[in-house]
């Protein structure tokens, strides 16, 4: 694993309910400062604060920034590569047009359910691992 993939790891997974609650809200917050105010102003003190948490319980899951925007680009393909399949179970077994329809609006909807959160996100994904997420998505889609 390269350096700079290393520091785009969260430190821990959030275990209590507590802590999923607490994670999930930076993650929202996350999307809001960097939507609302641009990566430049797109601070773990902001994020934090926009969160209802301290910067140390931001920093007990993510070593910095980038690893927070990592996991939250990360979360938003997996949302879509989950609606794609889920498309795709329920589609299994019917006519070719129907389960192609069905894959495609499925991406589209997932895709297109907040564009301004999208664009925010894949501004940022270059450098942040980006690339070798969504080849990921990619392979967990096909």
């Amino acid at each position: 694993m390269s350096a700079v993939a290393a520091t785009l790891k969260p430190r821990k997974s959030p275990i209590q309910a507590r802590s999923v609650v607490t994670v999930e809200a930076l993650r929202v917050a996350t999307i809001q400062v960097l939507i609302q105010e641009g990566l430049s102003r797109c601070t773990t003190t902001r994020i934090a604060e926009r969160a209802g948490a301290s910067v140390g319980s931001l920093y007990q899951y993510y070593p910095n920034r980038d690893a927070l925007l990592a996991a939250v680009l990360e979360q938003h393909l997996a949302d879509v590569a989950a609606a794609v399949e889920r498309a795709c179970q329920e589609h299994r077994g019917k006519p070719l047009s129907r389960m192609a329809s069905a894959f495609v609006l499925s991406y589209l909807d997932a895709k297109l359910r907040n564009p301004r959160e999208a664009m925010a996100l894949y501004a940022v994904a270059e450098e942040r691992g980006g690339a070798a997420l969504a080849a990921r998505m990619r392979a967990r889609i096909a």
